[in-house]
């Protein structure tokens, strides 16, 4: 299949990738299928329905996580805004480290509140702090009423990592406005199988698992999406390795166009947490 000739037109007027997204992210009001009339397929379509806004819309005035950025992002209506965490000072605020801590949650929180499009939430915690900043995002989201979807990371210990999740399993498991994405660059490294701890685990917290996480050029698309069938996990949400471990990510579109295959073939939603300015032609 061929892209779409208007996208490609409008490729070709601009190199600015923001402008991309802006063009990208235009409402389309008939049925939502991937190809056009025409039989290509329709790549503006594709990212306003499947891509999420990672970190939100930044530019070289306004830096990612911060409440500028996250605001521009819910501007365009997406389905989803990512955005990072952690506690300073016992204030959950939005940062990756080494970002330096920036806005207070709640006020983040609250630009979604008149939008349709729901926070994805990357928890990035230390031991000494886990505990307390877990419990303060749960009565966070608790009060925020509206679906909520939670990644916990920031430490590089699978059995820590599977620790918190059963604790917080425990303290979500009777809520179904908050859910939890899981990574398995947490539990094991890439093109590694999953092993029988990490299926025990899951099986153990799988009614809280909204969706799975591998990251897109490094794990087997096969292995991943057989295990999220088999835990009965209807999302996946590719991410793409990125700032500070990679500086110049990108993926090519016959990747993402390959990776939504995988919906007909294995009845899950595909989705993509990876900004659109890293997609490569």
């Amino acid at each position: 299949m061929k892209l779409s000739t208007n996208i490609i037109q409008n490729l070709d007027r601009t190199n600015k990738s923001y402008d991309l997204l802006t063009i990208f992210y235009n409402p389309i009001d008939d049925e939502p299928i991937y190809h056009d009339q025409s039989g290509n397929i329709d790549l503006r379509r594709i990212v306003k329905e499947k891509f999420g806004i990672h970190r939100g819309f930044e530019n070289n005035n306004i830096k990612p996580n911060s409440i500028d950025a996250i605001k521009k992002a819910l501007s365009l209506n997406p389905p989803f805004v990512e955005f990072d965490i952690v506690l300073h000072d016992g204030i959950v605020k939005t940062s990756h480290p080494p970002q330096e801590p920036l806005d207070k949650i709640e006020d983040i929180l609250d630009l979604f509140k008149s939008t349709t499009t729901f926070p994805k939430i990357d928890v990035k915690m230390k031991r000494e702090t886990s505990l307390t900043l877990i419990e303060k995002i749960f009565k966070l989201v608790i009060e925020f009423n509206r679906f909520t979807l939670i990644n916990l990371s920031g430490v590089k210990n699978r059995n820590f990592i599977m620790e918190i999740e059963e604790i917080f399993y425990e303290k979500i498991k009777n809520h179904d406005k908050i859910k939890l994405n899981i990574d398995l660059a947490r539990y094991k490294k890439p093109k590694e199988e999953i092993d029988d701890d990490i299926r025990i685990h899951v099986k153990k917290i799988c009614k809280v698992i909204h969706s799975i996480s591998p990251e897109i050029h490094e794990e087997n698309w096969d292995s991943i999406l057989s295990f999220a069938k088999e835990n009965n996990i209807k999302y996946v949400y590719f991410w793409l390795r990125g700032w500070p471990d990679q500086p110049n990510p990108e993926v090519k579109v016959d990747t993402i166009l390959n990776a939504l295959k995988l919906e007909v073939k294995y009845g899950i939603k595909i989705f993509f947490d990876i900004n659109f300015n890293f997609v490569k032609f």
